[in-house]
């Protein structure tokens, strides 16, 4: 568990550590720098309250981690998660931006993520790239999103944008991860 007044985990400030299990950043944490808790191999489980930014292959390679819980996450750098082969549920928020080139490539186990509704949030098809188990994308902005479309002014406007988004919301069993 993180102090409050720690600001960014620097540079591969944990990696390669064998024994560490959990992450729990509360405060104001704003970068997780590059290759912070790469190949962290007990890691299980990232919470994050404030995070702001998720540097290069900061948490790669961590093969026990199973959830990662980043509501305030803004950037998520290339390769973040590479190589995470248990991580099987993805969490973000509505602040989320940008998701760089492989941040889930060869993270065979993942089978949902909640994202918001965005356009160009993933820059390359190679994002996801061997998530074969990748099938359900939650969306992240249902109060934003139900309220936009409760406030148009015609009822079947609002059915039709109801239908559309639950629609998204259901499970993809046949969609190819990166198409």
């Amino acid at each position: 568990i993180c102090h409050e007044n720690v600001l960014r985990i620097e540079k591969y400030a944990f990696s390669n550590c064998p024994r560490l299990k959990g992450l729990i950043m509360r405060g104001i944490i704003e970068h997780v720098e590059e290759h912070a808790f790469i190949s962290c191999k007990s890691l299980e489980y990232v919470e994050c309250d404030n995070l702001e930014s998720i540097g290069e292959r900061a948490f790669s390679s961590c093969k026990s981690l199973t959830s990662i819980h980043l509501p305030s996450a803004r950037i998520v750098e290339k390769g973040a998660f590479v190589g995470c082969d248990a991580i099987n549920k993805a969490k973000f928020g509505t602040k989320l931006e940008s998701v760089g080139h492989d941040a889930f490539r060869r993270c065979p186990s993942l089978e949902q993520i909640t994202i918001p509704l965005k356009n160009d949030l993933f820059p390359s098809n190679s994002t996801f790239q061997g998530c074969h188990n990748l099938s359900r994308v939650a969306l992240v902005e249902q109060g934003v999103l139900n309220e936009t479309v409760n406030a148009l002014l015609r009822d079947e406007w609002k059915n039709d944008m109801h239908t559309v988004i639950d629609s998204i919301k259901r499970n993809l069993p046949n969609a190819l991860p990166g198409n």
